[in-house]
């Protein structure tokens, strides 16, 4: 299926680190919007059969999203930092509150 191959009119190539971490990031973009639209679907039906059966495919983006942030974790050294700090300042805000 051609609509599906990147590569269609475009020879392949390697990207660099920091590239790659930029497709990685559209892709992450994607399974949130996907979460988000299918999350819609859910909550638009009574169906509990679909209901269960479209939870399970937004589950299923939730692990892909964590599996890319993973992946973007290895790439980005500073973006695995600014996690850690960002994780730090919450639980501060929580202690304060």
């Amino acid at each position: 299926m051609d609509f599906t191959n990147p590569y269609i009119g475009a020879k392949r190539m390697r990207l660099e680190q920091h590239q790659l971490a930029q497709a990685i990031r559209l892709d992450m973009a994607a399974e949130l919007d996907a979460i988000n639209l299918y999350t819609t679907h859910v909550d638009s039906t009574d169906d509990p059969l679909i209901k269960a059966m479209i939870q399970h495919i937004v589950d299923e983006e939730k692990e892909h999203l964590a599996e890319f942030e993973q992946i973007l974790f290895r790439l980005d050294q500073l973006q695995h930092d600014k996690v850690g700090g960002a994780q730090h300042e919450m639980e501060e805000r929580k202690k304060a509150a």
